[in-house]
């Protein structure tokens, strides 16, 4: 009894520490992209898009952020307006928007990929490559646990128990 008392301390202690460090890496990247006026969740998509050689649909967008296709028409109607993305009818699907990033997107792009590397390094200062390596080994473990609940959820309908 006590020893499982202590596991469940250690990864509510892990888990807060996994979501803690998530939310000062938001905060300090939104601190040196400043007033920019274009936000985290817009940066990652262009990032996105900007490694990708083919356009992509907001549906495919949505699926590779989890997020609700109306979430992505959100986001990318004001990087249509400022010019960072292009977006188009598919030719061979008329339902289908066809989402690439522009010129002026991948400039944007190649200054946050400078800032996002040096934070990055900054954060894994210390670390040697197998312990990252580890990490990253664990944290797909997670991810894997964190989808097989989201499937059994679904399937059952239902809230955790």
């Amino acid at each position: 009894m006590e020893q499982d008392r202590n596991r469940a301390q250690l990864v509510h202690r892990a888990m807060d520490l996994l979501i803690h460090n998530s939310r000062m890496h938001h905060r300090l990247i939104e601190r040196l992209f400043g007033d920019s006026g274009v936000h985290r969740s817009q940066r990652k998509v262009l990032m996105f898009l900007s490694e990708s050689t083919e356009p992509h649909s907001q549906k495919e967008i949505a699926e590779r952020f989890d997020v609700s296709p109306a979430c992505v028409t959100r986001l990318l109607k004001s990087l249509v307006e400022d010019g960072y993305v292009l977006r188009s009818d598919d030719k061979f699907d008329l339902r289908r928007n066809s989402v690439r990033i522009s010129e002026k997107g991948k400039k944007l792009m190649d200054d946050t990929r400078r800032t996002f590397d040096k934070v990055d390094q900054r954060v894994f200062e210390g670390f040697d490559r197998e312990e990252i390596e580890s990490l990253c080994a664990r944290l797909e473990h997670m991810q894997q646990n964190l989808r097989a609940c989201e499937a059994e959820e679904e399937a059952k309908g239902s809230a955790l128990n």
